[in-house]
């Protein structure tokens, strides 16, 4: 007699129960990829709309630099001097020493600048010859320059 195939019941087999719990499982992990995918598309929209104070780009939140030319920019009718710095250093080539402070800066031939290491007075340097940005200078005999560091100048 030939075997007859009676279809199972889902409610008394183990395997399906499992069956089904996998689908939900995967169902679920499929939502939550599609969530994360809305998200992270409409996060910067969010961030605009909730948290104005966190949308800045980062690049905005630093302070600006602080350029030495921007303290020369004085009002025609004020007569304030203001400090001028900038940083000495020795060219390896041709063994000079080197200000970038320049005739932009007010700075001629023969003028006197301070020298420091920090915030200690190594001494003073002449300007020699004072081009547009930069200059040559010689230091005076007391002062301790090494040639492989850079110091920061202050011009008065």
């Amino acid at each position: 007699m030939p075997d007859v195939i009676t279809p199972s019941s889902s409610k008394n087999n183990p395997s399906s129960k499992k069956n089904l719990k996998r689908i939900f499982f995967g169902f679920v992990l499929i939502f939550l990829a599609v969530f994360s995918l809305a998200v992270a598309m409409y996060w910067p929209e969010f961030q605009k709309q909730f948290l104005p104070e966190m949308a800045v780009p980062a690049r905005e939140k630093i302070a600006p630099v602080y350029t030495p030319a921007q303290e020369t920019k004085v009002a025609a009718g004020e007569k304030k001097s203001a400090l001028k710095e900038g940083f000495l250093w020795v060219d390896p080539v041709s063994s000079q020493y080197i200000v970038t402070l320049g005739k932009t800066h007010g700075v001629r031939e023969g003028k006197k600048l301070n020298v420091y290491n920090g915030t200690n007075l190594l001494g003073q340097v002449a300007v020699d010859r004072a081009l547009e940005t930069v200059s040559y200078v010689l230091p005076e005999k007391s002062a301790d320059i090494s040639k492989d560091a850079y110091y920061r100048v202050v011009a008065e």
